[in-house]
């Protein structure tokens, strides 16, 4: 049950004018919850992390193909046609992200279910990051972290949103290479 799906009307954040060229409006809206699954939220501010780190991917993945699909980096990711048909690029990222959340939150609903957890050594991490970041934004010139974070995902994110993917992202992950793992083995 998820709000936001392609196909809900005016209010569907995936037929937005534009998702990318309206940062003053998502600042103003950074907590207003876009979509849910059973008692999970996903807020703008989470959702432009989701958002651009399936952009980020996709470069990376595709970036020797970028003119072949008709993806131009240096334009409104608005105003350009993606290879799915009716769609721009920015609605392709938009239906991505939102499709990649549900699954990570699938996941992690089944994990804890199961009385799945971190390993010690990835909440380590997790737990550590902040004090990383902080390291990476210095020497990067960045007043903080929540300033390099910004950059890299628009003006309303925090660290907080940042670390809500990692750790979505950590415990989906590893529960499903366990259960993969598993059924492998037949155990």
């Amino acid at each position: 049950d998820m709000i936001g799906k392609s196909g809900m009307g005016k209010n569907d954040v995936t037929v937005k004018s534009s998702y990318t060229s309206d940062a003053a409006a998502q600042s103003r809206n950074a907590g207003k919850v876009i979509a849910r699954m059973e008692d999970r939220t996903l807020t703008n501010g989470q959702f432009e992390v989701f958002y651009w780190m399936e952009y980020y991917n996709y470069l990376n993945k595709y970036s020797s193909y970028l003119s072949y699909v008709g993806l131009d980096t240096t334009k409104d990711l608005s105003t350009q046609q993606s290879m799915t048909e009716g769609k721009t690029w920015e609605q392709y990222f938009i239906d991505n992200a939102l499709s990649t959340w549900a699954q990570f939150q699938s996941l992690c609903i089944e994990a804890e279910k199961a009385g799945f957890t971190l390993s010690d050594e990835v909440r380590e991490n997790l737990d550590n990051m902040e004090s990383e970041l902080q390291t990476q934004a210095q020497s990067n010139g960045f007043d903080s972290v929540d300033a390099m974070i910004q950059s890299d995902f628009g003006a309303n994110v925090t660290y907080a949103d940042y670390l809500n993917y990692m750790t979505l992202y950590y415990t989906a992950y590893m529960y499903y290479s366990q259960e993969y793992t598993n059924l492998d083995t037949g155990r």
